[in-house]
């Protein structure tokens, strides 16, 4: 809604998700949130994603904010765009939870938009800001986590494919061989985002070291978190 902060939004939904999961929500609940992801996705927490990534960058992630008497530097907490832009983070990351969303498909929900969402993930991966390091270190996870599922189906398919090509009457032959063909290239597209991540986490270790160096611990175990599970 436009009369909600960009900050509220993003929390509601987030929070949506995951009560959509829960064992106490109502029959046909995840299927209404299934219904509702492309909406979601590009029309709300995208936006809002894109949005807060830039206006932290425009001001800077060694801002200082006001609470109170109390000024509070941003690579702890964060100014509020970087309360946004991880709130976006946790959001897309709990649809996706709740939808089973890996980057593969996460990407094609976003190709008909101008929203390049694996190049914001990345962008995301040099803030300072701990909120920020930390939830988009828990979307990579989540991501790369359904994506080495649909890798265990495409295996699957294949081994099977092997197994029983000359056992199949045609008609289901070609929907076998049509399925092979589909997730054949869902795999090349998860190795492409594979490498997209590999690189961006890669050009990361510079500034590990610039923050260990720094003290800034919790910064560096969520940039190694990250690597981990993308190397």
């Amino acid at each position: 809604s436009d009369s909600l902060a960009p900050l509220a939004v993003v929390a509601i939904m987030s929070h949506i998700a995951m009560e959509a999961v829960g064992k106490g929500c109502p029959a046909g609940t995840k299927d209404v949130i299934r219904s509702l992801v492309p909406s979601v996705f590009k029309c709300a927490i995208g936006p809002i994603l894109i949005d807060s990534l830039r206006e932290s960058d425009e001001r800077g992630d060694d801002a200082m904010i006001e609470t109170g008497n109390i000024s509070v530097s941003a690579t702890g907490g964060g100014n509020t765009e970087h309360r946004t832009a991880a709130w976006a983070l946790r959001a897309l990351e709990s649809w996706c939870k709740a939808n089973s969303i890996g980057a593969v498909k996460l990407r094609s929900i976003f190709s008909s938009t101008n929203i390049n969402i694996l190049e914001a993930i990345a962008d995301a991966l040099y803030s300072n800001a701990e909120v920020m390091i930390d939830a988009v270190s828990d979307l990579i996870e989540t991501l790369l986590h359904h994506d080495a599922k649909d890798a265990s189906v495409t295996m699957g398919i294949s081994i099977a494919g092997s197994v029983m090509n000359n056992c199949l009457p045609a008609d289901i032959a070609n929907q076998f061989l049509l399925a092979q063909q589909m997730t054949g290239e869902n795999e090349k597209s998860r190795i492409s985002i594979l490498s997209e991540l590999v690189s961006a986490v890669g050009l990361q270790r510079f500034r590990f070291a610039e923050r260990q160096s720094n003290g800034d611990n919790a910064v560096c175990r969520c940039l190694a978190r990250t690597a981990a599970a993308v190397l």
